[in-house]
């Protein structure tokens, strides 16, 4: 994270001509999605989304979700549904003149994507993380590089691999020290991708109709995922895992549609570019709302979700979207694919 935030400071900032803001006042397009609350309230299918504020602990609205059901290639299919896309810090009483320029090279948290309702088209997802088992499966049959780091940083736990091998009893756990660009390899050699931005989002949240803060409701809850913390020592083994967990081992922490691990264990790439303006992001106009939702093309940053063993989402759950340098590898970031249906 600190690296990336260092990287934004030289980066150019050059303004690009883009398609119109999808979330720019105009005429009224229908009635509001479901759920959406307020104009210009925070997203309710994201964190501080819809729905009384959050709970500092459990909250009544809260659910334990059985697991998932898997196709043939052990994918799980997730049916259409709206999300609130945007989480943006700029309210709607704000001026444009306010907003971040329009370019792929600079970053500014992105405050200049305003909440707008998306539809996101059915797909399948992976219900769990990768894990070290399954991707020394595409090393063996790719001569693909290992996920290590030769630095003492990275070695100093089990992350580490000696050739195709991973560290004894990790078989389970997701598999960590993966660039962006080590996951699309993954992904495409199983014939599937990285999940988009807001795919991820519905498959980890459910529909923004339901209002959730957290994959199972409203509420934090610790013991519904593998955390660390939110200062100081970043580490925490209060939750039974000082590092990774095997995936899977916090079924109370599943989302509505039975993923495992979407919140902590580790960060998860996606498809998309970290973007700071809408003009920046493809879309198309749909009902009330936009879909096909995808920030492609050039870009230094590239969006991670979910938080992870070494990050807390207890202060602020709308942290757990953030943004990492797609070629640095990390000891706390995985990832999981996804498929058209």
């Amino acid at each position: 994270m600190r690296l990336a935030l260092a990287l934004s400071l030289w980066a150019a900032c050059a303004t690009e001509p883009g398609p119109a803001d999808p979330s720019a006042p105009g005429p009224a397009q229908g009635p509001p999605a479901p759920g959406a609350g307020p104009p210009g309230g925070p997203p309710p299918g994201a964190p501080g989304g819809g729905g009384p504020p959050r709970s500092a602990g459990p909250d009544p609205t809260d659910r334990d979700f059985p697991p998932a059901e898997v196709d043939a290639e052990g994918m799980v299919r997730i049916p259409g549904g709206w999300v609130r896309a945007g989480w943006s810090q700029i309210g709607p009483d704000h001026s444009d003149t306010e907003r971040p320029k329009a370019s792929p090279w600079t970053l500014g948290q992105g405050a200049g994507l305003r909440p707008v309702e998306a539809w996101v088209a059915p797909f399948r997802i992976q219900p769990t993380e990768v894990t070290r088992a399954q991707y020394r499966e595409f090393l063996l049959a790719t001569g693909y590089r290992p996920p290590s780091v030769e630095e003492a940083w990275f070695q100093e736990h089990d992350w580490g691999w000696k050739g195709t091998d991973y560290h004894p009893g990790t078989a389970d756990h997701p598999v960590v020290g993966t660039s962006w660009y080590d996951a699309w390899e993954y992904c495409h050699w199983r014939g599937w991708r990285l999940p988009t931005d807001v795919e991820w989002t519905l498959a980890t949240y459910g529909p923004a109709e339901d209002g959730r803060t957290y994959p199972w409701g409203r509420g934090y809850d610790a013991g519904r995922l593998n955390h660390g913390r939110a200062g100081g020592e970043l580490f925490d083994d209060s939750d039974g895992y000082l590092t990774t967990a095997p995936v899977g081992s916090f079924p109370r922490g599943r989302s509505p549609y039975g993923l495992e691990d979407t919140f902590g264990n580790v960060w998860e790439w996606v498809e998309d570019n970290f973007r700071d303006d809408w003009r920046l992001v493809d879309s198309r106009p749909y009902e009330h709302g936009i879909t096909d939702v995808f920030a492609g093309g050039p870009g230094m940053f590239v969006v991670v979700r979910g938080g992870s063993y070494y990050f807390d989402v207890a202060v602020n759950p709308h942290a757990e979207r953030t943004f990492f340098a797609r070629e640095l590898r990390r000891k706390s970031s995985g990832f999981r694919c996804a498929a058209d249906p």
